[in-house]
């Protein structure tokens, strides 16, 4: 039995008429429209009503689906396309945008491509692992690129203070990622681009090709990687960190005070046999790290501070 034909005079009506239309047309590619949707578009004498409502309908999904691939070409590439345009549809059918803007569309696919169910769209190859970490480093490329920027931690502050009280904050559009391939490098061959600008690290901006496309990259091998993706001078960029480096970051950008920090950074006591050596090179890798997060602007005043 169909449902009750929305009344879209009354708010509560024309809530219940907007809501009942874009279910129709927000519906996965096949699915058959309900009698409810129909009976709220008229025909003309050209359509009946269930193709006008397939105009929607279908130019709904050419968009988002295009949108996905915008965001995700190297999950994409590892893939293949007809096997990433399945994955699409079936992540776009769990999660429909929710959004004004379709930037968030993608927000939610390296968390679907990570469950178990999902392990199909990934199997044999490239492998769960990888794909799971292609969609989080490209999603991570998406939020460096419109996330805000705020005003870098002065160097009076990093200078001074009681590292048990000091904290700071990272930059939003920067995000950390421990991640089991080297897929930086992937997405760089992939792009053709290579490039190093100093110690900003490996610039992500897409660039025209320009003649034949190349045959796709091989699928990196698995590697411990520990990431940071970050936007600098409008440009986007990846930098490799080491384990240590990238732990102190963490715990940095998860509000632990200074001290706190570099204890997370370096859990393991220092050996009994010549402990200043190594007490040496976490002093060095401290220094060093906070010379170029204060270069490339990484850190920002805590909240509240």
């Amino acid at each position: 039995m169909a449902k009750p034909k929305p009344d879209a005079r009354s708010r509560a009506g024309l809530k219940a008429f907007q809501k009942t239309v874009a279910a129709a047309i927000m519906a996965p590619p096949g699915a058959k429209k309900e009698r409810t949707a129909l009976a709220l578009v008229k025909p003309n004498d050209r359509l009946t009503a269930a193709e006008r409502l397939d105009i929607y309908h279908v130019q709904y999904w050419l968009r988002v689906t295009e949108a996905l691939r915008e965001d995700f070409p190297a999950l994409e590439a590892a893939l293949g396309a007809r096997r990433f345009a399945a994955l699409s549809r079936a992540y776009l059918t769990a999660h429909p945008s929710r959004s004004h803007t379709l930037r968030n569309l993608g927000s939610l696919l390296p968390a679907f491509l990570a469950q178990p169910a999902n392990r199909k769209w990934s199997s044999p190859r490239p492998g769960q692992a990888l794909a799971v970490d292609l969609a989080r480093f490209e999603w991570a490329q998406v939020v460096a690129f419109d996330e805000a920027e705020l005003p870098p931690l002065p160097a009076e502050v990093l200078s001074g203070g009681d590292p048990g009280q000091l904290r700071f904050r990272l930059q939003p559009h920067l995000t950390l990622l421990e991640l089991r391939h080297p897929v930086d490098a992937f997405v760089l061959a992939l792009q053709h681009d290579t490039r190093l600008r100093s110690e900003a690290s490996n610039v992500l901006t897409r660039r025209k090709k320009k003649g034949k496309e190349k045959k796709r990259p091989p699928l990196p091998k698995p590697e411990k990687t520990w990431l940071a993706v970050h936007r600098s001078d409008q440009l986007l960029y990846s930098k490799r960190l080491g384990p240590e480096a990238f732990r102190l970051l963490a715990a940095l950008g998860a509000g632990r005070p200074l001290a706190k920090a570099c204890q997370d950074a370096f859990p393991q006591p220092l050996p009994k046999r010549n402990p200043e050596a190594e007490l040496e090179r976490r002093s060095r890798i401290i220094q060093d790290g906070f010379r170029l997060w204060a270069q490339l602007g990484w850190l920002a005043a805590f909240k509240g501070c």
